[in-house]
């Protein structure tokens, strides 16, 4: 494996730290990012990218709306990478921006997601085998994706669990430990 590399054909493409979540990126026919960050690092991320040979990502899977995982998504967008998020997530992209960023609405720029989903499913992007799951209670739309890889799994969660096993951030416009609870 190489360095950041977590298991074979997943990687940590940039970490977290400033205004920015973590950022992996999954290789299979087609590259998936989990999250997409900051516009601030969008050169950076695509920099880091094709250090590790990937092309520049066909699919973003959105695991939540907040700013710091998902506002560089129109740039993605616009560069042609299709974005994946759960309905309650594409409302806040593509129409409620105020659940982005409540505090720099203005920074936010809308974003087209163009796979939606409702409930959980399995979808296949590249050979990769994903399940899109609904794990409401951080926001409305969070979700978690599961793929497997050569017979090892990596579960994304985005801020609904922190690496420290904590529930994240409880500060956000729609959070709700009921729904978090239930997951």
């Amino acid at each position: 494996m190489e360095k950041g590399e977590i298991i074979n054909r997943v990687y940590l493409i940039l970490e977290s730290g400033g205004n920015n979540c973590n950022i992996f990126a999954i290789e299979g026919k087609e590259t998936v990012l989990v999250d997409c960050g900051i516009p601030e690092v969008y050169e950076n991320l695509i920099k880091n990218m094709e250090s590790f040979g990937l092309p520049f990502p066909s699919f973003i899977l959105i695991t939540h709306c907040h700013f710091d995982h998902a506002l560089a998504g129109y740039l993605f967008e616009k560069n042609g990478s299709k974005i994946v998020a759960h309905e309650k997530t594409a409302e806040a992209l593509e129409k409620e921006i105020y659940k982005i960023w409540p505090e720099n609405v203005s920074a936010v720029k809308k974003t087209k997601v163009e796979i939606k989903f409702k409930e959980d499913k399995v979808i296949e992007i590249g050979g990769i085998k994903i399940n899109l799951l609904h794990t409401p209670g951080h926001t409305a739309g969070s979700s978690s994706f599961l793929i497997e890889i050569e017979g090892k799994k990596c579960l994304f969660t985005g801020d609904l669990i922190l690496e420290d096993g904590k529930i994240g951030w409880k500060g956000s416009i729609d959070f709700n430990i009921e729904e978090l609870e239930k997951v």
